[in-house]
């Protein structure tokens, strides 16, 4: 009786101590994949945000209306780079918030 309870404590004791090593580095490795994923998602739209500061006082939304409504294939077309990614940054946004 007490060889299994020994080894049932051994069992415990190295669980205990994988969980307590390995959960921080874990969530240490997710903060910095959404670190990268962030940094990803503002530098694609960095260019965007520019033209949108200089021409629609900041408003990325507004860009991408103008975009859509000209009749230039080239702008259509540009208007899906900053659409598709404005979710993702704000997706990994509200996860840095979490944190």
């Amino acid at each position: 009786m007490t060889i299994v309870r020994d080894c049932l404590r051994l069992i415990l004791f190295a669980a205990g101590l994988l969980t307590g090593v390995q959960v921080p580095a874990f969530v240490d490795q997710y903060q910095k994949r959404l670190d990268a994923h962030m940094l990803e998602a503002k530098q694609s739209l960095s260019g965007f945000q520019q033209t949108a500061d200089r021409y629609f006082a900041g408003d990325v939304q507004q860009l991408i209306t103008h975009y859509r409504n000209n009749q230039d294939k080239v702008f259509q077309e540009d208007a899906q780079k900053p659409a598709t990614n404005l979710p993702k940054g704000g997706v990994a946004a509200k996860r840095m918030e979490c944190h």
